[in-house]
C-alpha cells in the first residue's frame, strides 16, 4: 500500500499501518534476491529516512526519550550501510564527469586514483541478514507508540514548521556558499517530500517539483562527498589528473546549484500556515 494517510480511517491506526508497511516492504527486499545489492541498500536508506520523517511528524505524541530512541535506531541502520553506497555513487558521478574529460588516458588514470582511494576507506557493509534482524526488532517497537491521543493538529504544526526551515535554508543558501548549508537543506527538504507524501492529495505538481528539487540537492551531495574523496587522497592523483577533475566538478556543481535555486524560487513562497491548510484540503479531498 502507499506511502499515504488515509483521511477516513483514525490517525493512529494509519500511522502504525504506515510504519508497519514500510518495515515489512524493506524487509522483504533484505531477504528476497535482488538484481542489485547496491539499490537494495539504497532502498533500505530511503527507507529509515522516511521512517525518521513520520517520527518527526508524529512526535508530540511521543515521550522524548520513546521519539530519540527510535529516531537512533533508524539512523543507526542507515549509517551502517552508507560506506558501500557512497562508493558506489562516487564510481557513477566520477564516470559522469568523466565525459567532459577527452583524453582516453587521463581518463584511465582517473578511474584507477580514485579506485584507489577508496581501498584506503571503503569496508565491507555488515550482511543483510542483520538488517532483517533489526528491521524485525522495529517492527515489535512500533506496537508501544502511545498514539491514542494523536491528532491533526500536531501533525500540521510540526509539518508547518518543517515547510518553515526548508524555506529558512532557501534563503541562506543564497547567501552563504558553505557545503554544509546546501547538505542541510538537502536533508531538510527529502523529510519535508517524506511528509508531504503521507498527507498528499490532488496536487501533483508540488511533490512533482520537490522529488525534483531533493534529486538535484543530491547531485550536488555527491559532487561534494567526490570532491572530499579526491582532495583527501591527493597523493594518488597526478597533478594535472585532480585539476582537470575538480574544473569538470565544480562547473557541474554550478550547473545543479543554479537549477536548484530556480526550483526554491517556485517552492517556498506561500506562507507556512496556508501552506499546510492547503496540504490538508487537497489530501482530504483525494480520499
Amino acid at each position: 500500500m502507499a506511502f499515504r494517510l488515509r483521511p477516513s480511517k483514525p490517525l493512529a491506526k494509519e500511522v502504525r499501518r504506515i510504519a508497519r508497511d514500510e518495515l515489512k516492504r524493506l524487509k522483504t527486499l533484505m531477504t528476497e534476491p535482488v538484481g542489485d545489492r547496491d539499490e537494495g541498500i539504497h532502498q533500505l536508506r530511503v527507507g529509515m529516512k522516511r521512517m525518521r520523517a513520520l517520527l518527526h511528524l508524529i512526535r508530540d505524541a511521543l515521550a522524548e526519550t520513546e521519539f530519540e530512541a527510535a529516531q537512533a535506531r533508524c539512523k543507526a541502520l542507515a549509517d551502517d550501510y552508507a560506506g558501500a553506497r557512497d562508493a558506489s555513487v562516487g564510481r557513477i558521478v566520477l564516470e559522469e564527469l568523466l565525459q567532459g574529460c577527452h583524453e582516453p588516458e587521463q581518463r584511465e588514470r582517473l578511474r584507477n586514483s580514485f579506485q584507489r582511494s577508496l581501498g584506503a576507506v571503503a569496508g565491507e557493509p555488515p550482511p543483510l541478514c542483520e538488517a532483517v534482524t533489526r528491521l524485525k526488532q522495529m517492527r515489535r517497537e512500533l506496537k508501544r507508540w502511545p498514539l491514542s491521543n494523536l491528532g491533526l493538529k500536531p501533525l500540521g504544526s510540526r509539518l508547518e514548521k518543517q515547510y518553515r526551515k526548508a524555506a529558512r535554508f532557501d534563503r541562506q543558501v543564497r547567501a552563504d556558499r558553505a557545503m554544509a548549508l546546501m547538505h542541510e537543506w538537502r536533508k531538510v527538504v527529502k523529510r519535508l517530500l517524506y511528509q508531504l507524501e503521507l498527507v498528499q492529495g490532488d496536487d501533483k505538481k508540488l511533490l512533482r517539483r520537490l522529488r525534483r528539487l531533493g534529486s538535484l540537492l543530491g547531485d550536488l551531495h555527491d559532487l561534494d562527498m567526490l570532491e572530499l574523496q579526491v582532495e583527501s587522497h591527493v597523493d594518488l592523483f597526478w597533478l594535472d589528473d585532480r585539476q582537470t577533475l575538480l574544473r569538470l566538478l565544480r562547473q557541474q556543481r554550478e550547473n545543479l546549484r543554479s537549477r536548484a535555486l530556480r526550483l526554491g524560487d517556485k517552492l517556498f513562497v506561500e506562507d507556512p500556515k496556508s501552506f499546510v491548510r492547503g496540504r490538508f484540503r487537497h489530501w482530504r479531498r483525494a480520499r
